[in-house]
């Protein structure tokens, strides 16, 4: 089952205000006709922006039969059930794997925390923690 991310206004505005920022200082450097390095630079600064926005917006999570696939960007992780110690909906801004506010943390055995932000919190939280209990 295909589940969208869920996103705040906070992101789209934030990567919309440095992408025409990126294109603003291109756009000078190649008006101005500044040196080749200016322009390398800024062409390397539009590459590394476009590279973030498309692991900040191109994120899924599908819940197969035994794990959890998260797709981040170019990202791609699985995180088996059997793995996942507790589940519930935290507040947090760590901005891994998902670009929301609220979230869902998954708490590994391994002791380490891995946010969601599905579309639909409450019933993928309940989802996963029918599966976690199977």
């Amino acid at each position: 089952m295909k589940i969208k991310n869920y996103y705040d206004y906070f992101n789209f505005v934030f990567f919309g205000i440095y992408f025409i920022i990126c294109l603003v200082f291109l756009t000078i450097i190649l008006v101005l006709n500044v040196s080749a390095t200016y322009f390398i630079f800024g062409v390397v600064l539009l590459i590394i922006v476009l590279s973030l926005m498309i692991f900040f917006y191109f994120r899924e999570y599908i819940l197969e039969d035994n794990y959890i696939l998260i797709k981040a960007g170019f990202i791609k992780i699985r995180i088996p059930y059997k793995q996942i110690k507790k589940c519930y909906i935290d507040n947090n801004l760590h901005p891994f794997y998902s670009s929301s506010y609220k979230r869902i943390a998954l708490k590994l055995k391994n002791g380490n925390i891995i946010y969601i932000s599905p579309v639909k919190m409450d019933n993928t939280l309940l989802q996963i923690m029918r599966k976690v209990e199977k």
